[in-house]
């Protein structure tokens, strides 16, 4: 396991988390305090945030170099890119760990934050991932995002073709800062590939939210993409 300087951190937080009901957890927040982050702070008295998505929980430990990803309403069934799921439900955490070693398997583990299973509680799967800075603010994006006028433009371009998009629009949430970022950094061929790997794995769900940096380099951050 990663983290192995951490581990009677990561050990400390698992057993806050047993007092936690984590069962049919859902995007509501009043749910989630309830039911989790509560009963998580009467066992666990240490710094953290939290924050949530349409699929998942996550508990964020900045110090400690990590984010603890819990799946809503986890169940199992159909596969799609080899992540156990329902027809109504998928675990985006699983499908998300899968596509974490697929990318690595291709080379691509730079560009991502990877996402592994850590342990089940009671039956219920808890993934953990490398804590990566997300770009919330301007102060941000001047910190992070490097690159020049002619990148922004080439990585629309490539984009674009990949995906068979005709014109942007405001319907696509795309950072493309981040993407020129990483053009500026690794060059086109791994721009190149990064968005054909984009594509063969329908990763389209990448907005500001879901993409950051570690070690001041760009890292997709949440890449389970979603089942529409």
């Amino acid at each position: 396991m990663k983290f192995k300087d951490k581990e009677d951190d990561i050990k400390e937080i698992i057993n806050a988390l047993y007092n936690c009901y984590l069962e049919e957890l859902e995007d509501e927040p009043d749910i989630l305090d309830d039911d989790v982050i509560a009963p998580f702070e009467e066992k666990y008295h240490k710094p953290f945030d939290w924050t949530f998505g349409a699929t998942k929980l996550v508990l964020i430990f900045k110090d400690l170099g990590f984010v603890i990803k819990i799946p809503f309403r986890y169940s199992s069934g159909v596969e799609l890119n080899g992540a156990k799921l329902s027809e109504e439900n998928w675990n985006y955490c699983e499908q998300e760990s899968i596509l974490a070693k697929k990318l690595i398997e291709k080379g691509f583990g730079f560009a991502i934050a990877e996402t592994e299973l850590l342990t089940c509680i009671n039956g219920y799967p808890i993934y953990i991932q490398p804590y990566a800075n997300i770009l919330l603010s301007l102060e941000d994006t001047k910190k992070y995002c490097h690159y020049v006028e002619r990148d922004l433009s080439k990585v629309k371009s490539v984009y674009c073709k990949e995906m068979n998009i005709s014109k942007l629009t405001d319907d696509y949430d795309i950072d493309f800062k981040w993407h020129a970022t990483f053009l500026s950094i690794y060059g086109e061929e791994k721009y190149d590939l990064l968005i054909k790997y984009i594509n063969l794995f329908n990763i389209y769900d990448l907005r500001s939210a879901n993409i950051g940096y570690m070690n001041n380099n760009p890292v997709l951050v949440d890449y389970a993409s979603f089942n529409y």
